[in-house]
């Protein structure tokens, strides 16, 4: 049993998520919990190489599409932002995983440097890898869209929008291609996710600030998250 860098991020992200969701009933972490546990399950539908990797694709494929037939409106502006926020801060882990890397580089001014035993390292089969440091493209841009969905009027909206267009230019410059490159579909799922949304008239009085609170229950699943990342547990 070994505890990473990449597993404490992962799990201060989902703590951090958790407790801006803490308005909801008891069934309701219920369902939030299996439709987390589904989108994980279904990574091997979606991209054949995700039965022994994590990908955040797969969970923008399946989660906010979920979240968005199964809550009502009051609620989906506070879980979209939860969402958001541990995706955002869950992507700090993979800068330290040296995964979701830009693509390998000899020279560049400001290119990040792995060595030994990270994820480009084993994919590569280098000790010495540099890659052009597009993982901080997407840590900033992950930022933006969850403070995007927490004030603007449409952040809703545009958390599907935003997403999809950040899926399309990663396929761009990253190392390895997210979900195989098979990433028609969580775009599809995300524009498809806004058009919902706004069908659906959600987000309209959806400004309904999620408040943070730390509770035991999200420190006990942000530990147990941690220590699966960790040792690379998959279902």
């Amino acid at each position: 049993m070994k505890i990473t860098l990449y597993g404490i991020i992962t799990a201060f992200s989902l703590i951090i998520g958790v407790s801006f969701v803490n308005n909801l009933l008891l069934k309701d972490y219920f369902i939030l919990f299996t439709i987390f546990l589904i989108s994980i399950y279904t990574q091997h539908i979606w991209c054949k190489d995700c039965s022994s990797s994590y990908s955040l694709a797969s969970h923008l494929t399946v989660m906010p599409i979920l979240i968005l037939v199964f809550f009502n409106c009051s609620n989906i502006h506070m879980i979209i932002f939860a969402f958001s926020i541990a995706c955002a801060i869950g992507r700090i882990g993979c800068f330290f995983a040296g995964c979701c890397t830009g693509k390998v580089t000899n020279s560049s001014i400001f290119e990040i440097n792995y060595t030994k035993d990270y994820v480009i390292n084993k994919q590569t089969n280098k000790t010495n890898v540099y890659v052009y440091p597009t993982i901080f493209i997407e840590i900033i841009s992950q930022f933006i869209i969850a403070y995007l969905v927490y004030y603007h009027k449409f952040g809703v909206i545009l958390y599907g929008i935003l997403n999809a267009i950040l899926l399309i230019f990663t396929s761009f410059w990253r190392h390895k291609k997210r979900m195989n490159n098979n990433i028609y579909l969580p775009v599809i799922s995300l524009f498809l996710f806004s058009y919902m949304v706004y069908k659906k008239n959600c987000y309209k009085n959806l400004q309904i600030y999620p408040k943070f609170v730390i509770k035991p229950t999200s420190v006990i699943f942000g530990i147990i998250l941690g220590l699966i990342v960790s040792n690379d547990i998959q279902i």
